[in-house]
Parts: C-alpha cells; sequence; structure tokens
C-alpha cells in the first residue's frame, strides 16, 4: 500500500541492535556519545532511534527517513510541540512533548530533579542550553516521559508517535538491552566527571 493518506497504524519492531557510537563536533571540538539503532515498520519506512544523555536528562529521539513523513504536532503557549504518548512497563501512560521545529523527528525526554536541584547555577545555564528554545515557557514535568530513576528501574519503554495523516507507530524498546545498559553506564560516569549527582539507584522491575 502507498504511504499517502494510509491510515494503517505503523508497527515497529523492538531495535535490538544498539551501538555506542562516539562524537566530535567538527567546531568546537566537544566530545560526546550517543546509542543508535535503525528499523523498518512493517510496510517497509526506515527510522532511527537514538539515545542521547546531558546533565540530568535523558533522551530518546525517533525520526522516521521516509520521504514526506511528518509527526503531528500543535502549539504550547504558542511554540510548536511534537505530544507523543508512551508507558514504562505495566505503567500509566503518559504524555512526552518535544519541539516540533522537524517534522519528522520527536524526542522523549526523562530527567532527575534530584539533580538539578543540586546542580549550580553553571551547571543549570549549560543544561538549559541543550534542550529547545519551548524548554524556557516549560517545566521538566510538563514535557518530560517521568524521572531517570523510573526509566532506570523500567524493562520496557513503549513509545506512539502520531502522523499528520492519522497513522500511529508503536515502538518497544528494551531498556534491559546490553547496548543500552552500556550507554547508561557511561552517561553516570559523564555525571561524576562533571560533579553533576549521578541518578538514584534504579529499583528492580519485574519483566513482563
Amino acid at each position: 500500500s502507498g504511504l499517502s493518506g494510509c491510515t494503517k497504524n505503523l508497527t515497529l519492531p523492538n531495535p535490538d541492535t544498539w551501538q555506542v557510537v562516539d562524537k566530535t563536533d567538527k567546531m568546537s571540538g566537544e566530545k560526546s556519545f550517543e546509542a543508535d539503532a535503525n528499523l523498518t515498520s512493517d510496510i517497509g519506512e526506515e527510522f532511527s532511534v537514538s539515545a542521547q544523555c546531558a546533565p540530568a536528562v535523558i533522551t530518546f529521539t525517533l525520526t522516521d527517513y521516509t520521504k514526506d513523513a511528518a509527526f503531528l504536532s500543535s502549539e504550547a503557549q504558542g511554540v510548536k510541540v511534537h505530544s507523543l504518548r508512551v508507558r514504562l512497563d505495566q505503567g500509566e501512560v503518559r504524555s512526552a512533548v518535544s519541539d516540533a521545529t522537524t517534522r519528522n523527528q520527536a524526542s522523549v525526554i526523562f530527567y532527575d530533579q534530584a539533580a538539578l536541584d543540586q546542580a549550580t547555577s553553571e551547571s543549570k545555564n549549560s543544561f538549559a542550553g541543550m534542550l529547545a528554545s519551548f524548554a524556557v515557557d516549560l517545566t521538566l514535568k510538563n514535557y518530560a516521559a517521568g524521572q531517570i530513576s523510573e526509566l532506570r528501574g523500567a524493562s520496557k519503554l513503549r513509545v506512539e508517535v502520531p502522523f499528520t495523516d492519522s497513522r500511529h507507530a508503536v515502538m518497544d524498546i528494551d531498556l534491559k538491552d546490553p547496548g543500552l545498559q552500556s550507554f547508561f553506564q557511561r552517561c553516570d560516569q559523564t555525571a561524576a566527571r562533571q560533579a553533576w549527582p549521578a541518578p538514584a539507584p534504579a529499583a528492580e522491575s519485574s519483566t513482563d
């Protein structure tokens, strides 16, 4: 079936091959890392999902590389945003909001409130600079999917992305995947080096 006007919901396989990739900014020389995975929907659309961490925040970003793909957006306090539905394990379904500057890309953010509360003003300014402009007007509780401790204590993250043509893509992320676990450990090490409080130990979570 064609993609244009298609109302069929997309089924995305679990991204089970995560690779931690080191990056260097060509302008500043600043080094960073992220975890990346690629996947294909049941009707052939190509997606990528990546995980990044900054001080006190972990972000999952989903991108649809299909031509003319566009995620549904709305306005929040005068700023265009994507709103996704997310669920950790069998918990409540929540809404996660991300900047809609890029129409085929949306993010799910988890944060550590305790770390933010203990951070210095300089660290907070650095953190704020890594967020989209709309973050100035919305608090973390308004747009984040939850706390990092909840993420780290869960086994599965389910994300539903709505498209402008009424379709929905649903993806399950195995949070216990070895590649993602390696990524989380590096995030903890980075937080320690930057004198940010590491996230609280995750509570044990049973699988489905």
